[in-house]
């Protein structure tokens, strides 16, 4: 063999033995035996191209062949290697451009081959489908359908917990507003102290419908839900964080349990008022009220239930605070790393990420255009925000932001043309 064919069969061995990641057993066997077709491909058509026993023609189209083949594989060889090295930094743009001198590389032997008859088209199909492999190792990976099958599954998880929480909120949100009701009547009754019989009738009527209104209620079975609820450990777990539905399920939980710290507190705080203690005093059985003894003890009774329930209501709320609080905390990473990222390249391009997955792997997404970026700055959209009073079942928890990017036609700032763009 020449020099030309050592030099060939090297760069054909060191393709046969790279390792590219990614690659399984099955594909690696079929990679090497590819690379050892082009091998035998190219040492049989130096054979033709030496033999007595082939005609003019026969040789003439076998050195055409070998000679694209020895032309080709250096080159095939080097790009291979360096869009692998490309591909493993990441850097996609290197990566892809070295492929295409891959392709250029062997645009020569392809047109040999089609130029001539001949079994050489094989050759071709095990060249190209190196290409294809190393595609397919180092482009956007496909993902297995276990893989899809359990994302959906996260996904209808996700929705599962969606949807109890809005029913669990639906039931906080019915109590809260009896509860700020009667709170309110209460603060209107503890400001006028019963005189009369009259006033004793009424108000006595007046607290009785109230303690209806708030027996209804139920502070400890909201806050046992909360103690008992698997959303928190669907929260916890790191399997769920990066599903799309998840800030949506943490916003619910959230709002729900503030809704219920909220109608409690009013509560508590309305059935311990000095307003409320004025007018315990006023119908204590010792007090100088002109009110007759059944008159006081059937209000000082009324008012002593209001407070007992006003109680219970603390009492729950502070066990299923406990618990929560503690919960949110170690949610706070997560819930942080669920915001909008942003920052300018040093090449005044510009980027995002959102997703604790994604931030901590530092899969930025570049959104530049063709022209450079200087500065940039994110607001959050007012309708983002939950206001006192709403539901649920009708906001949005999707986050939204509005970006003020600062952007000119050159790399300078400041210079002739630049502006700002609100998306």
């Amino acid at each position: 063999m020449s020099a030309q064919d050592d030099s060939v069969i090297v760069h054909l061995d060191v393709l046969h033995e790279m390792q590219l990641e990614g690659m399984g057993a099955e594909e690696r066997v079929d990679w090497q035996t590819k690379i050892t077709q082009v091998k035998a491909d190219y040492k049989t058509a130096r054979a033709v191209e030496k033999s007595d026993k082939s005609d003019a023609d026969q040789r003439k189209r076998a050195k055409d062949v070998g000679d694209a083949i020895a032309k080709a594989a250096p080159a095939v060889t080097k790009s291979v290697i360096a869009a692998v090295a490309a591909f493993r930094k990441g850097d996609a743009v290197t990566g892809s451009a070295e492929l295409m001198d891959i392709v250029a590389s062997l645009a020569p032997l392809v047109s040999t081959v089609l130029s001539a008859a001949g079994p050489e088209g094989a050759l071709v199909g095990a060249l190209f489908s190196v290409v294809a492999q190393i595609l397919r190792c180092f482009g956007p990976k496909q993902e297995s359908e276990g893989a899809t099958f359990e994302k959906l599954l996260r996904q209808l998880e996700s929705q599962t917990q969606v949807r109890d929480i809005k029913q669990v909120h639906d039931q906080v949100l019915v109590d809260a507003v009896v509860i700020m009701q009667q709170s309110s009547t209460l603060r209107v009754l503890a400001a006028h102290e019963p005189r009369t019989h009259a006033d004793y009738t009424h108000l006595l009527a007046e607290l009785e419908a109230c303690q209806r209104a708030l027996d209804g209620t139920s502070p400890f079975k909201n806050a046992k839900t909360f103690q008992s609820w698997g959303v928190v450990e669907y929260l916890r777990s790191p399997e769920n964080q990066d599903v799309d539905l998840w800030p949506t399920v943490l916003g619910l939980f959230c709002k729900t349990y503030a809704d219920l710290v909220s109608s409690s507190m009013t509560l508590t705080l309305m059935a311990n008022s000095d307003d409320m203690a004025t007018l315990m005093a006023s119908v204590d059985p010792g007090s100088a009220n002109p009110l007759g003894a059944d008159d006081k003890r059937d209000l000082e009774k009324a008012l002593i239930s209001i407070r007992g329930i006003a109680e219970a209501s603390k009492q729950a709320y502070e066990v299923a605070n406990a618990l929560v609080l503690d919960k949110l905390r170690e949610l706070s990473g997560t819930a942080q790393r669920w915001g909008l990222f942003t920052h300018i390249g040093t090449n005044h391009s510009l980027w995002f990420v959102s997703g604790p997955g994604k931030v901590k792997r530092g899969e930025w997404v570049d959104r530049s255009d063709r022209n450079y970026f200087h500065h940039v700055v994110l607001a959050e959209d007012a309708g983002s925000r939950i206001e006192k009073g709403d539901s649920s079942r009708t906001f949005d928890f999707t986050p939204r932001h509005h970006c003020f990017v600062l952007k000119s036609s050159s790399s300078s700032y400041p210079g002739s043309n630049h502006w700002v763009d609100h998306g």
